[in-house]
C-alpha cells in the first residue's frame, strides 16, 4: 500500500510539473501587462498534493 501511495505521488508531481511548465511557457509567450488566469487543473492538482505530503507549494497569483 505504502508503494502504491508513493507512486500515486510520483504521478501527480509528474502531472504537476507538465502543467507548470506549459504555464510558463504560456507567461512567456503573452503580454505581460495583464495577470495570467489560474488553471483550474494545477489548483486542483496543488490541494491533492497539499493533501498527500502536507508540504506547502508555492502559490501561484
Amino acid at each position: 500500500m505504502r508503494q502504491a501511495n508513493r507512486h500515486r505521488l510520483f504521478k501527480l508531481q509528474h502531472k504537476a510539473a507538465h502543467i507548470r511548465r506549459n504555464f510558463y511557457f504560456r507567461c512567456e509567450q503573452q503580454d505581460t501587462s495583464e495577470p495570467l488566469a489560474k488553471i483550474d487543473e494545477f489548483e486542483k492538482l496543488k490541494a491533492l498534493l497539499l493533501k498527500h505530503n502536507k508540504t506547502p507549494l508555492k502559490q501561484s497569483t
